[in-house]
């Protein structure tokens, strides 16, 4: 958990275009700032005045030998990632950046977001709020961007001065156009998050996919609000999800429709709607729950949730563990259905001592790939051993061994075995799978997938650690017509944590690095 520019260029009337249209707008509440725009190659900007004493600092386009990356002057530093994708398959990647300026009396906090073309290196700075305020914690862990609404608009919450009273911040739920800068107010300010004390501050949000809704949740008291998109109406739910520091306690579904919450008062696991109706709960034991051993993992489509359970957790040895948190090796998997129905399945130790799930098969999530291993070492992280994949059919619970293929045929249908959310240190054994011949191609024993909206895509691309060679190595994929499979790789100077598709021949980075496949 995270306590977490600009030459006006002559005649600059470039406009990123070819986006689909987004829902009318509010006029009364539509301001559009003036964008800026950068079409050089390699260009610095000098910074330019958003609001009275405060600047976005500059931000360099700088061209790199396999593509380019934006680089900051340290007044705005990155924080987010989103792509969007225009009607011609045209990807736009908006990178969210904030600041903290210390002040006499309080912190200016603000956050811009940069707008990227990656084909055409072109980019634009939108300014999303700045304000001083007085609880930089509450604010750092509200007031930022939660996703795209759709292929042009930015949803995001912006924070607004304290008063010389001495009241706390205000905030407000708001649109950005990204192809205009256009901002529309859609909540002018949550006055329900009034109510909370002044030490509180937030668990992460969430937007549901259907663009729907919007949710927020406090962290020590639990309270739970959904707020309507469409018409900004906000209502708090009946129901409380309390957090534990330093821990958040809650496991959201892919469609952020439903939440499994450890509720640590009455010793259960409680799944929930965003009504406030629990749809199931189930029981723990404190010897089950101490020191974090034990969690909810989603599928990608959210047909299934595993929990990672043990008999004799405290026995169990760490396998990651970093100044957070610690993740232990567990040997036993319960398995619930969206409903919130489960059952619990122990396997057969000669496969190997402990198990996880590796990813997920099928359109409706039915195959789930499982890692059986027992560990080396004696750090206090260990390294996988004799390892061993089996193949779990949800709907029957049948099991059935996949064999390993070095030798892969381009003809072979194989299906990327992915996880709804990479588990933290790079340490997710990347897998194709053959379902019809029960054959697998293991590409990394540890590393994670880049981000993309189709098991479909042409090309893969998968990071992994690479400390002897001082960062993190880069693959990606593609189909030669006279070669089959080609595979080419990248050494990246920096430890990067995950990567993204931007469009068909770009990666890009968290820290705003653009490699393109070629």
């Amino acid at each position: 958990m995270k306590k977490t520019v600009i030459l006006i260029l002559l005649c600059a009337c470039l406009a990123l275009a070819g986006c689909k249209g987004g829902q009318a707008e509010r006029e009364s509440n539509a301001v559009t700032p003036q964008p800026t725009l950068q079409t050089m190659q390699t260009v610095s900007v000098t910074p330019v005045p958003t609001s009275e004493n405060e600047t976005t600092g500059a931000i360099d386009r700088v061209e790199t030998e396999n593509g380019f990356r934006l680089a900051t002057d340290g007044t705005y530093n990155p924080f987010q990632l989103f792509t969007a994708a225009s009607d011609e398959g045209t990807s736009y990647v908006v990178h969210v950046l904030t600041s903290n300026e210390s002040l006499e009396h309080g912190v200016r906090y603000g956050a811009i977001a940069a707008v990227v073309h990656p084909n055409s290196g072109e980019f634009r700075t939108y300014p999303l709020f700045s304000a001083i305020i007085n609880d930089s914690y509450a604010a750092h862990s509200i007031a930022k961007a939660y996703g795209m609404l759709d292929s042009r608009h930015l949803l995001y919450i912006a924070v607004h001065d304290a008063n010389d009273e001495g009241e706390v911040q205000s905030y407000s739920v708001e649109k950005l156009d990204i192809t205009s800068g256009e901002k529309t107010i859609i909540v002018p300010a949550i006055q329900e998050l009034d109510s909370i004390s002044q030490e509180e501050h937030f668990a992460p949000g969430w937007m549901t996919t259907s663009g729907e809704s919007l949710v927020l949740n406090s962290y020590s008291e639990g309270k739970l609000w959904a707020i309507d998109i469409a018409d900004g109406e906000v209502r708090q739910l009946p129901k409380q999800t309390k957090h534990s520091w330093p821990f958040f306690l809650t496991s959201v579904s892919p469609d952020g429709e439903l939440i499994w919450h450890l509720d640590s008062d009455n010793s259960r696991f409680v799944l929930l709607d965003l009504e406030g109706n629990e749809r199931s709960t189930v029981p723990f034991s404190s010897e089950a729950i101490r020191g974090q051993n034990g969690w909810f993992y989603w599928s990608p489509n959210g047909k299934y949730a595993i929990f990672d359970d043990s008999s004799a957790s405290e026995q169990n040895p760490v396998i990651y563990e970093d100044s957070e948190f610690s993740v232990k090796a567990m040997n036993k998997l319960n398995i619930y259905t969206r409903e919130g129905n489960g059952r619990s399945i122990m396997f057969d130790r000669s496969k190997g001592q402990f198990v996880e799930v590796a990813g997920w098969l099928g359109a409706e999530d039915e195959y789930a790939v499982l890692r059986f291993y027992d560990v080396e070492g004696a750090s206090a992280s260990l390294v996988p051993d004799s390892v061993s994949f089996l193949l779990l059919h949800l709907p029957t619970g049948g099991l059935t061994s996949l064999q390993p293929n070095a030798d892969r045929l381009p003809g072979e249908k194989l299906e990327l075995a992915s996880l709804y959310k990479s588990r933290p240190g790079l340490r997710e054994p990347l897998l194709l799978v053959d379902l019809d011949s029960h054959n697998y191609v293991l590409l990394s024993d540890s590393g994670a997938w880049a981000k993309q909206s189709s098991n479909e895509a042409s090309k893969r691309a998968w990071i992994e650690a690479a400390s002897q060679l001082g960062g993190t190595l880069l693959h990606w994929e593609g189909k030669d017509d006279t070669r089959g499979l080609e595979k080419e790789s990248l050494v990246l100077q920096e430890n990067v944590r995950e990567i993204s598709f931007a469009g068909e021949n770009w990666i890009v980075t968290e820290d705003m690095v653009y490699i393109r496949m070629d």
